[in-house]
């Protein structure tokens, strides 16, 4: 009789415990699904109320490297003169984020390096299928947020560190990606934020600051080194 209920007892526990993390798997479950499809669910309801249009709200606040100085910067990012060839925005592949991608033709590295190889890399984001093929003298960069167009439906995401123009030329401090294994890639991304981009014009040789309120740091340094002029700055990386 008493190992009669001591197996039943046993059973009794291992029933509830099942039940448990079942539960425990059902709320996982549940919770991955609604982070997953949150754009679409936005985009749902914008489309039940006959809206066109709708805002999703961004990703969590992103902290950016520091730049106490040009010679610090210098250590982590490859300064270059680029114009932006195109641009594209895309859902990730989870479909809980929006990345707007830029197809950038390198113009000048400034401080002499060489743009790393083309890599497949094996990390998120990556790039969609129509920007895997690109010129040599090309990189990629990528930006959380941009616009899409979802069943009709256009959902906006701030776009984040700054925004570029197609066919504007900049200076900008980039970080290249690196695969799981330490290799180089052709993606990168403005560590910097927006301290990382100026904006460069052809007939004065100068450059100027992208965003209204960048870090004035490494504005600071650029100024006093090279009052904004980018053949200053040629001649100050390349001694």
């Amino acid at each position: 009789m008493f190992r009669n209920n001591a197996s039943e007892g046993d059973l009794n526990r291992l029933f509830f415990l099942g039940l448990a993390c079942l539960i425990l798997a059902i709320q996982v479950f549940a919770q991955g699904s609604v982070e997953t499809s949150r754009i679409r669910h936005i985009v749902d309801s914008a489309k039940r109320e006959g809206k066109s249009q709708v805002s999703v709200p961004g990703d969590v606040v992103r902290h950016y490297a520091e730049a106490q100085s040009l010679e610090q910067v210098l250590r982590t990012q490859v300064p270059l003169l680029v114009q932006i060839d195109r641009k594209t925005s895309c859902l990730t592949k989870d479909e809980s984020g929006i990345v707007t991608w830029y197809q950038v033709r390198v113009l000048e590295i400034l401080n002499g390096t060489a743009l790393p190889p083309f890599v497949s890399p094996d990390f998120e984001p990556a790039p969609p299928p129509e920007l895997r093929s690109i010129p040599d003298d090309s990189i990629l960069i990528h930006n959380t947020g941009g616009a899409v167009i979802i069943d009709g439906v256009k959902a906006t995401m701030p776009e984040a560190p700054i925004s570029l123009t197609v066919g504007e030329k900049y200076l900008l401090f980039v970080r290249f990606d690196e695969t799981h294994t330490g290799e180089p890639t052709h993606l990168a991304h403005l560590s910097l934020g927006s301290a990382g981009a100026f904006s460069y014009s052809d007939q004065t040789d100068l450059f100027s600051a992208v965003s209204s309120n960048p870090d004035e740091r490494l504005s600071s340094s650029l100024r006093e080194k090279t009052n904004g002029s980018l053949t200053k700055l040629r001649t100050l990386l390349t001694k």
